[in-house]
């Protein structure tokens, strides 16, 4: 039995609560991937924006639609990641991932004009569509089934360390060794970390098999039955809507605030942000398999709701930070709450299929985010009336994901 055809595994709540199951070796590889594919594929973006259109004097605009083209072919290509994951396997998938996302960090410090940077831009959607959330819930999912939730929440955790970390060393990197270095430099990193983690410490031996129900469905007919449901529309779409409100605040987060604090104080405010994701992601996580996920994200909107409004209120410095550290508390959970809501109403089987299907929604919807904000600050001057638009997308999604309360789906 092949890796790939062991994906609908999972141990039991004895050996996935002993230290020596190997699944949780699975979750350390994929909290270290995620620090590099957050820092470099999602955070990053923030900074990329600012200095290409400093070094280059393009409009602000224009590159951020170089964001959302990244997201919308990255969107196309982890819609069928779940096809790829069950044929090949998690950790194949994953090494391709990191060879692309490299590739594509390095090639975007080397860009020139737009139709570079749009390239490098593609180089990244490929790297990101294997080595982001689709990829490491479904490695994650293969070994765990009683912790699930908590797995993905250390796991994705990494993410929040990307965050912490990338912008405010990329910042740092680009005023002292210039742009280009810096981003060859933190792909080649990238490459000698990850690579070996996925050669040696991933484990040989394959996550224990569930018991079949029933056949199983192919991935384009579990595609299709997921797309009937009005669950999956609740869950996808309002977690896409928060997530065109968040991936666009992230992405502006160094434009908006370097003119008021400077380059410095911008990155230690996306690293608050950071910080607070995994204070709030790690808080969820404890709890988050007795709760309602549906509730909590819910929850989790609201708490953006406040901090936009916060942020397109302030003034200062300080207060801008209090509304970014306020923000970042529900960063993290807005890309773990959707995995565990399809765990909870979905068929196992079909985990895979439906958390790609539902991350390619997602970034379709969200990859316009950049876009978005970027033509209503050129337009309006400024990032208030942007970021009130923001705060009330994000009530809408939270009424939305409450709205969509069911039983457990077929699929």
């Amino acid at each position: 039995m092949t890796e790939s055809q062991a994906m609908r595994g999972g141990g039991t709540t004895r050996e996935e609560g002993d230290r020596s199951y190997p699944g949780w070796r699975v979750v350390l590889v994929c909290f270290v991937l995620a620090v590099f594919s957050w820092a470099f594929g999602f955070y990053g973006q923030s900074v990329y924006v600012a200095q290409l259109s400093a070094l280059h004097g393009w409009p602000v605009a224009t590159v951020a639609s170089a964001a959302t083209i990244y997201y919308l072919t990255s969107a196309v290509l982890v819609a069928f990641a779940g096809d790829a994951l069950a044929r090949i396997g998690p950790r194949r998938v994953i090494g391709l991932g990191i060879l692309f996302l490299a590739a594509g960090v390095a090639a975007t410090g080397q860009a020139r004009t737009l139709p570079q940077a749009y390239g490098a831009y593609m180089l990244l959607a490929c790297g990101w569509a294997a080595t982001s959330i689709a990829a490491i819930t479904s490695a994650i999912g293969t070994w765990f089934e009683a912790k699930r939730g908590l797995a993905i929440s250390l796991a994705l955790n990494g993410a929040s360390a990307g965050g912490v970390l990338g912008a405010p060393m990329l910042v740092w990197a680009s005023d002292h060794l210039g742009f280009a270095a810096a981003l060859a430099l933190g792909g080649g990193i990238m490459l000698a970390v990850v690579g070996p983690l996925l050669l040696f410490a991933w484990p040989a031996d394959l996550p224990p098999a569930r018991a079949e129900t029933g056949p199983v469905a192919t991935g384009s007919a579990m595609r299709g039955r997921a797309l009937r449901l009005p669950a999956f529309w609740t869950m996808s779409l309002a977690f896409a809507a928060g997530l065109f409100v968040q991936v666009g605040f992230i992405v502006h987060l160094v434009t908006m605030i370097t003119p008021i604090a400077g380059s410095r104080a911008a990155g230690i405010a996306v690293s608050a942000t950071a910080v607070a994701a995994v204070v709030g992601r790690l808080a969820l996580g404890t709890v988050v398999d007795r709760l309602d996920p549906r509730a909590a994200g819910a929850g989790s909107l609201a708490i953006q709701v406040v901090a936009l409004l916060i942020v397109a209120a302030a003034g200062t410095y300080p207060l801008l930070l209090a509304g970014c550290i306020l923000f970042g508390l529900s960063v993290g959970n807005l890309i773990t709450l959707p995995a565990l809501i399809v765990h909870r109403e979905f068929d196992a089987a079909a985990f895979g299929t439906v958390i790609s299907l539902s991350t390619a929604i997602g970034q379709v919807v969200y990859a316009f985010g950049p876009g978005a904000l970027g033509w209503l600050r050129d337009a309006s001057g400024g990032y208030g009336l942007a970021l009130v638009i923001c705060a009330a997308i994000d009530l809408g999604a939270a009424a939305l994901v409450l709205a969509g309360r069911r039983r457990r789906a077929a699929v």
